[in-house]
């Protein structure tokens, strides 16, 4: 992204962790069980911390609400629930990621 080059290569980079885990799952073949658990254990933590990195981001008084980093933290931070369901279960799906990735970086 043009405008915050520096936090939008931050936020990437906390979504390829997450992409690791996934493929980390995929690749050892978890079952459901072994799949949630592991997802307790290593996912929620980075998804917690990428969204209180955006909250933090969002806080910025110097951030305008028009600026586009500020309209990409703003659509990413209120679909953290689609990376979360009520059980805490984790949806971890590759879309979900992607578009989040995608809106980070300022493409469609």
């Amino acid at each position: 992204m043009d405008y915050h080059p520096k936090e939008a290569q931050t936020a990437l980079a906390e979504i390829q962790k997450l992409y690791k885990l996934e493929a980390h799952i995929r690749k050892h073949a978890l079952n459901a069980d072994d799949t949630v658990q592991y997802r307790l254990k290593h996912s929620e933590p980075a998804i917690a911390a990428l969204f209180n990195w955006l909250y933090e981001q969002r806080q910025r008084p110097e951030l305008l609400p028009k600026d586009p980093f500020s309209k990409a933290l703003a659509y990413a931070y209120e679909r953290q629930l689609k990376f979360i369901d009520v059980s805490l279960n984790f949806m971890m799906g590759w879309r979900s990621l992607r578009l989040l990735n995608c809106v980070l970086q300022g493409k469609r």
